[in-house]
């Protein structure tokens, strides 16, 4: 197994692109692109090289029936504030009974159960969450709004600029920086969606390599066994109003 760690910003239906990042030992980017099918995400991976974590942005393991999960529960209490709380997911939205995540990582062969560390023989699939890692990375008051909005496109753009200063990524060394920068700015429709993606996945991949690499720096909440998130600790700094 390649010491590498790999980001999925999973789309929740198959019909939507899903982008995919992987870091490597030391947390540099390696490669990011984006993928339609299960198929095409698991040759992308292939070609990259067998990773020891992967973070995934989407539910992996959903159990109950209704309502939400603990660690959706856990996560708002702690995040909501930064209007970073997650989406309630259940087995009564379809399109989490089962949810994609869990099928992929059934059929790649991968570990859900993130009470335990990778191991040479099978990678480990942790879901993460964006929002509540850059509210904390970068102390922001306000969980920024690059989804939607008016604002949009300086939000993704102001996204970069961060990501910038997380030393090992080295994004700026990223063959496909560039591009992706000049998309944010200039770009519109799929063109715009597919860069989101992109950057959203290398949020993933450097969730997945601090798990694995900085112990302590993220914690579990909730539990494995019926779906857990991986997010860092309670900010300490104080909520605001939304960013701009």
């Amino acid at each position: 197994m390649s010491h590498i760690h790999v980001g999925i910003d999973l789309a929740w239906s198959r019909t939507h692109r899903s982008g995919l990042a992987a870091v490597d030992r030391d947390g540099r980017v390696l490669d990011s692109a984006t993928a339609l099918d299960d198929d095409e995400i698991l040759a992308w991976i292939d070609d990259v090289g067998e990773p020891l974590v992967l973070g995934i942005d989407a539910p992996v393991v959903v159990r109950n029936a209704s309502g939400m999960r603990q660690g959706e529960r856990e996560l708002s209490r702690v995040f909501s504030r930064f209007g970073a709380g997650p989406y309630p997911t259940s087995r009564a939205f379809p399109l989490f009974d089962p949810p994609r995540a869990e099928e992929l990582a059934e059929q790649a062969g991968w570990s859900t159960d993130a009470d335990r560390a990778a191991t040479a023989s099978r990678p480990l699939a942790v879901e993460v969450y964006p929002h509540p890692a850059l509210v904390s990375w970068f102390e922001l008051p306000r969980r920024l709004a690059y989804k939607r909005g008016p604002d949009r496109r300086a939000e993704l753009d102001r996204l970069c600029g961060l990501l910038e200063q997380r030393e090992a990524l080295r994004l700026p060394d990223h063959p496909r920086w560039p591009t992706l920068r000049s998309v944010v700015r200039d770009g519109r429709g799929a063109a715009l969606k597919a860069a989101e993606d992109e950057v959203d996945a290398i949020v993933c991949a450097h969730l997945a390599w601090t798990w694995h690499e900085r112990p302590g720096e993220l914690v579990l909440y909730g539990d494995p066994a019926e779906g857990a998130i991986v997010a860092p600790r309670a900010p300490v700094h104080r909520p605001g109003g939304w960013t701009s």
